[in-house]
């Protein structure tokens, strides 16, 4: 029932953040009523995300390796979760524009530092527990993904040269796509590594977690290229793929919920 619950409510504000995007759009007069509505959607899809990943640790032993994991996954959740409060405090309640960098970027940073945590417990846990092996091509794969995050690192560098943001705010926006590309690595051999466990239901929170962390690169990526140039028309699609990116990581810790329920 829960699962079904939280399900519904992460993509009634998927659709009702479009709704609001596509209002203001429409009308200059519901600039406000977007960025508050849009914030509290992002927010909603975080809180899910973080109480369902508490419930998923929850679900197995005091100091066994996946607890850890998850516990880590929900510190990930929550610093997330703390960091849009933050922006909802700032859009609705001061009623200003969130400036860079802020508390919230200490919190999406140490977010995400939690979530390579996270996903280094779970990879090391299911290989020296002798459960699946990590696949022959991880490696080289590893390498590629350090090579992108050097290219798009090297990329926002060169960037910020020509850009109008001031040295400090570069780079703060520049440090997102580059953790994000990095997260790619132990995303994918998760998910390569759960395929054959649980008859595949295992592999399902991980597509959607890896789904939600390419929703969220986009937006990054996007927001920092074009931050850097001035260009602000397309702050409405970024909120939308960092909405997504919500929802999508909250629909993987409901279903390892769902999973460790069963």
């Amino acid at each position: 029932m829960r699962t079904r619950f939280a399900g519904g409510v992460l993509l009634f504000a998927v659709i009702a953040c479009a709704a609001f995007l596509i209002g203001a759009s429409l009308r200059d007069d519901l600039t406000f009523v977007s960025r508050a509505g849009t914030s509290l959607c992002k927010l909603a899809c975080l809180l899910i995300g973080a109480a369902f990943s508490v419930a998923s640790a929850r679900a197995f032993e005091p100091g066994s390796p996946a607890r850890r994991g998850w516990i880590a996954f929900a510190v990930f959740q929550s610093a997330w979760t703390l960091a849009q409060l933050w922006f909802c405090f700032v859009v609705i309640v001061r009623r200003a524009e969130v400036t860079v960098p802020s508390v919230a970027d200490v919190l999406f940073v140490g977010g995400q530092l939690a979530a390579f945590f996270a996903l280094f417990t779970f990879i090391e846990a299911w290989r020296s527990s002798g459960l699946v092996a990590p696949p022959s091509w991880s490696q080289r794969f590893a390498g590629a993904v350090t090579a992108l995050s050097v290219v798009v690192a090297a990329g926002m560098t060169a960037l910020a040269h020509h850009g109008v943001l001031p040295a400090a705010d570069s780079i703060v926006v520049s440090i997102y796509p580059v953790l994000d590309c990095a997260l790619l690595w132990p995303l994918v051999l998760l998910l390569a590594m759960s395929r054959g466990m649980g008859e595949g239901r295992v592999a399902v929170v991980w597509r959607h977690v890896l789904l939600g962390v390419l929703a969220c690169g986009v937006g990054d990526f996007a927001y920092a290229f074009f931050a850097q140039l001035g260009v602000a028309s397309l702050d409405p699609l970024i909120d939308f793929a960092f909405c997504a990116s919500y929802a999508y990581i909250g629909f993987g810790a409901v279903r390892q919920d769902a999973l460790a329920s069963a």
